[in-house]
């Protein structure tokens, strides 16, 4: 789990992520923004499109560390971006 926080942790964290829980097997990590289209309905619809400006995505990523007999294994779940995806496919190798 330390050798996961030090080395994926600023990658994952880089491209927007916060770290919201942390225990001894699992980390997760999500991703608050505003979607393009909140901003064409607030300019479109003036007043009460503002409210739209509220909504905001989140995205949830979690990793769970288990140890086995053959070493450590990880499963991540949710949504990341390409570039996280393939430090993932990396750690395999």
């Amino acid at each position: 789990m330390a050798e996961l926080i030090a080395h994926l942790a600023p990658d994952i964290q880089a491209r927007g992520f916060d770290l919201v829980q942390r225990a001894d097997d699992r980390l997760r990590f999500e991703r608050r923004r505003r979607p393009a289209w909140t901003f064409v309905v607030a300019i479109l619809i003036p007043v009460f499109g503002w409210f739209a400006l509220l909504h905001k995505d989140r995205v949830r990523l979690t990793i769970d560390v288990a140890e086995t007999d053959r070493g450590t294994r990880l499963v991540a779940s949710g949504v990341a971006p390409l570039p996280l995806r393939r430090a993932f496919a990396e750690l395999e190798d």
